[in-house]
């Protein structure tokens, strides 16, 4: 669920308000009729990556500010409102890349938009608000787009490649393409692996917006570490299957909790996932304040955002997920199976537990399948 440096954030099933990303952040909108933007502190020299639903979508760019849209649904109503950059503005400029991604910046009010993979009818957005209120279609800015084209010394740049714009050795064309590079480094992203990003964003919006079903978390043992991994993904899943022989399949060890019942009054919390990259081994925590300890003094430990989402307190129909710690290596276990957790007790001294005063992280959802 990483894409190179960038921190998920996720809507909800329903309408969202004001889903505004900071820095670094890719906004997952999710179902529902959501209005996306950029937090006011950003600047031109920030990003962040918006990504909407299945519902109708509205994505505001303001000036000063670099967003990367990637609508990723066959919705109807989508709409994007740049008020900077407009078609006869003089101080717009587009461009595409690899024939497949729409970049139109201004150089004026330093707005910046990267629409991708745009013309795929997936990811289309069929209003276009502009400067001056003009308001275009889909279809009435395509042609408009093909007939700057066909203009010589037109506002319509050509067709790069990211390579092209992440490198300024090989911009030739002086301003204003020198004002349209990407610096991808800062963003721990590449040209080499942009369609692989892609690709991860598309799967993980899919599994997102599905997961209104039931959040199956499956659990593998590493038999080189004797550590456990545990993942609701199922692209992960069959990546381990199909990838990582070392990794034995336990099966569905519960479920999380389905994204529709992610609200604030039934005490549902992410599960963070952080790797220590010493040892491979993972820490799934809901505590922020545990999370933020290991980023800020553990530099070994990686943040892999949110796994699933869990309950922080005991609700109708859940069971709770017990954590051990273990003194030899340092790793953690967790398990939701009473039988389980009796013969650690009774049978692995070094394992101790963790958690709450009976040892509890969190809890979650029983699986409907007995498949451990």
């Amino acid at each position: 669920m990483t894409i190179g440096n960038f921190t998920a954030v996720f809507g909800s099933s329903s309408n969202d308000d004001f889903l505004l990303a900071n820095n670094g952040e890719i906004i997952y909108g999710l179902q529902g009729n959501d209005n996306l933007g950029l937090d006011p502190s950003l600047t031109e020299n920030n990003a962040a990556i918006l990504v909407g639903g299945s519902g109708g979508d509205r994505y505001t760019l303001n000036a000063n500010k670099f967003a990367v849209i990637f609508d990723n649904s066959s919705s109807e109503d989508d709409s994007l409102i740049v008020d900077g950059i407009g078609i006869n503005n003089l101080n717009s400029y587009f461009l595409d890349i690899d024939n497949r991604h729409l970049y139109a910046f201004n150089t004026d009010n330093q707005q910046y938009v990267l629409l991708l993979d745009w013309q795929n009818s997936e990811n289309q957005i069929e209003t276009f608000e502009l400067d001056n209120g003009q308001q275009l279609s889909y279809q009435n800015l395509v042609t408009e787009l093909d007939n700057f084209r066909s203009i010589p010394n037109s506002n319509y740049l050509g067709n790069f490649t990211f390579e092209q714009l992440n490198d300024t050795a090989q911009n030739t064309s002086g301003f204003p393409l020198s004002e349209a590079l990407i610096d991808f480094a800062s963003f721990g992203l590449s040209p080499e692996t942009i369609d692989d990003d892609l690709q991860e964003i598309a799967n993980t919006a899919k599994e997102l917006e599905n997961s209104d079903d039931d959040v199956e978390v499956y659990r593998f043992l590493n038999r080189d570490t004797g550590a456990h991994f545990y993942t609701a993904s199922e692209v992960e899943r069959e990546n381990i299957l199909d990838n990582l022989p070392n990794y034995k399949n336990e099966g569905i060890a519960f479920e999380g909790v389905p994204l529709n019942e992610k609200d604030a009054l039934t005490g549902v919390t992410p599960v963070y996932r952080l790797l220590n990259r010493d040892t491979g081994v993972h820490l799934y925590t809901i505590f922020d304040r545990e999370r933020n300890s290991v980023l800020n003094n553990l530099p070994n430990y990686n943040d892999e955002d949110i796994a699933y989402y869990a309950y922080e307190t005991s609700q109708p129909g859940t069971i709770p997920l017990y954590r051990y710690l273990n003194t030899d290596t340092g790793a953690h276990f967790y398990t939701a199976s009473a039988n389980e957790k009796a013969s650690v007790d009774t049978n692995l001294p070094n394992l101790v537990p963790e958690g709450n005063e009976d040892g509890i992280g969190y809890w979650v959802l029983p699986s409907t399948v007995d498949s451990m």
